[in-house]
């Protein structure tokens, strides 16, 4: 799967359909081409709609350490390797709270229609 990163943007929407997949207020968790995502700062906790994705990251997050050397990295590799009609979105925004902060969203879309 091919990652596409985007830095300060705050909305997504689906390349196939134009349906809204993320903005500043919501995500949209109906969308009919979101696969799954991740949020760095609930990592563990992924949303993620499809059972070949869910399994798939099962497998790797047993023998994953997003604090270990590399781990985000590993995670994208991870991503990189699967071999879906997909596309994952890398959002990274950066704001101010509680001085400078970030917070990174990957977002998986199927390209199918």
């Amino acid at each position: 799967m091919k990652i596409v990163e985007y830095n300060n943007i705050e909305t997504l929407y689906s390349p196939i359909n134009g349906e809204l997949i993320v903005n500043e207020e919501e995500l949209n968790h109906d969308a009919t081409t979101l696969v799954g995502y991740w949020v760095d700062a609930a990592f563990d906790d992924p949303f993620l709609k499809n059972n070949k994705l869910k399994e798939l990251w099962e497998k790797f997050e047993s023998d994953y350490n997003q604090f270990e050397d590399n781990g985000w990295e590993k995670f994208e590799k991870f991503l990189s390797e699967i071999d879906e009609n997909w596309i994952c979105f890398r959002m990274t925004n950066y704001g101010m709270c509680c001085g400078p902060c970030s917070i990174t969203t990957w977002n998986v879309l199927s390209l199918e229609k």
